[in-house]
């Protein structure tokens, strides 16, 4: 996968749809009708609407923009993009956005597609699967540590503990101690014997500093 800036909005579409193709969103139960609107929606004339493209506002609250990046990265036919892409919307809360792309993974034979449909709390190995991805950009491509943060912020707040301290180490290599500190913390707080050290430090780091300011 080469990860590349934002392009048109027409590119998210046709990853969106492709995704969608043989997939469609589950129905929601419409309102009673009346006689005359049944008629005309049981007519042998009419056929459904297309579904509508979805927004670049829309693409932003499922994916976020690094998820976006990422979208229009991603090959609809390739089960690890699939994958990705699944993992990302179910981080951020979107199940049944993730759903036609888990799918499609499914379907491309990836081995966990059918494990994170079927299980009802999927956080636990979604996370898993992103601390995975995240480990892959930070060390398999160089220059992408941005996207590996990404990756290690959905694990993180989902609770995996190596993922929060990955990330702490991220922000404390682009000089960014209090955000580090942070990430120590909640990694130490679940017993990560390296984080507990790393919190420690960090935070004596920063008193002194602090006080350092104060009496200067």
């Amino acid at each position: 996968m080469d990860i590349q800036p934002l392009s048109d909005v027409k590119a998210w579409h046709d990853l969106w749809r492709a995704a969608r193709a043989n997939h469609p969103a589950p129905a929601r139960p419409a309102p009673p009708a009346n006689d005359e609107q049944e008629q005309k929606e049981t007519s042998p004339s009419s056929s459904p609407a297309p579904s509508p493209a979805p927004s670049r506002e829309y693409l932003l609250r499922v994916f976020g923009r690094s998820g976006i990046r990422v979208l229009f990265a991603s090959d609809a036919r390739n089960a690890q993009d699939c994958m990705r892409l699944a993992v990302i919307a179910l981080l951020r809360d979107w199940p049944e956005d993730a759903r036609p792309w888990l799918r499609r993974a499914e379907e491309a034979g990836h081995p966990q597609a059918t494990e994170l449909l079927n299980r009802p709390n999927h956080r636990e190995l979604a996370a898993h699967l992103a601390y995975q991805y995240g480990q892959d950009f930070q060390q398999q491509r160089p220059g992408h540590l941005s996207m590996a943060m990404f990756f290690y912020r959905l694990a993180g707040d989902s609770g995996h503990t190596e993922a929060a301290y990955q990330l702490g180490c991220a922000h404390r290599s682009r000089g960014e101690p209090w955000v580090a500190a942070g990430w120590f913390r909640r990694a130490a707080l679940d017993g990560h014997p390296a984080a507990i050290a790393e919190f420690t430090g960090a935070a004596d780091e920063l008193t002194d500093s602090h006080t350092d300011r104060h009496n200067a």
